[in-house]
């Protein structure tokens, strides 16, 4: 992910990264979820913006580069602190699994670059 683990709402999310196996590929997933839906404690958080969807490119293939902007989001995302996970799985069934705390943040904050909109 580019823009220093930011992404902003009603812009497409960067999504780069090199996925090898020995074995062959099969699919990555990826989600991002704000942090609190953890617990869905309130109805603010039940508004956040949630995205998971699994992406199938990667299959039969031992190395692919991945560089995508097929995740948009909302432009009325609810800004604050998310949650990206991506889950790389081979055709035998192993997986490896990256997570990181990201920033939703808001149009305004957005100073444009090559992989905007």
């Amino acid at each position: 992910m580019g823009h220093n683990d930011t992404i902003f709402a009603g812009y497409p999310v960067h999504l780069e990264f090199e996925a090898t196996d020995n074995d062959l590929l099969n699919n990555y997933r990826v989600t991002i979820h704000a942090e609190s839906d953890h617990h869905k404690s309130s109805v603010l958080d039940a508004m956040h913006w949630e995205f998971d969807s699994t992406f199938r490119e990667i299959n039969g293939v031992k190395n692919y580069t991945v560089h995508h902007h097929a995740i948009h989001v909302p432009a009325n995302a609810l800004t604050g602190d998310y949650h990206f996970h991506l889950i790389v799985a081979d055709r035998s069934g192993n997986t490896t699994a990256v997570e990181k705390d990201i920033t939703l943040a808001p149009a305004e904050a957005y100073h444009g670059d090559e992989h905007g909109k």
